[in-house]
C-alpha cells in the first residue's frame, strides 16, 4: 500500500478522469436517482449542463446520435477527456539544448 498512496497523489486528476469515464459508461440512464446538478438541487428546472452526463454516456457507446440529443457537447467533452488523460499518461518528452 506504501507504493499507491504516493502513485495515487502524484496522479490524481489522471485518475479522476479515469474513475469518472468507468462511472459514466456504466451508468443506469433509465433511473431518475441521484442527481449531482446544482441547479436541480436548488429546484431550478433549467441548467446549462442538462442532459451532458447522458451525452458522455451516449457517446462512450457510440451512440453518438443520442448524445447529440441529449447535449450538444456530449461528444467534444468525451474527446477532450480521452486527451486530457492521454496527455497526463504519456510524459512529456525532455528537450535538451
Amino acid at each position: 500500500m506504501k507504493i499507491a498512496k504516493p502513485w495515487l497523489l502524484k496522479h490524481t486528476e489522471l485518475f479522476f478522469w479515469l474513475t469518472a469515464l468507468v462511472i459514466l459508461f456504466f451508468m443506469d440512464t433509465e433511473s431518475n436517482g441521484l442527481s449531482f446538478c446544482l441547479f436541480k438541487s436548488a429546484g431550478l428546472s433549467w441548467c446549462p449542463g442538462c442532459g451532458i452526463g447522458h451525452a458522455i454516456h451516449a457517446a462512450l457507446h457510440l451512440q453518438l446520435g443520442a448524445s447529440l440529443q441529449y447535449h450538444p457537447f456530449g461528444i467534444v467533452a468525451v474527446l477532450v477527456i480521452l486527451y486530457r488523460i492521454k496527455q497526463l499518461s504519456v510524459p512529456l518528452k525532455q528537450v535538451t539544448i
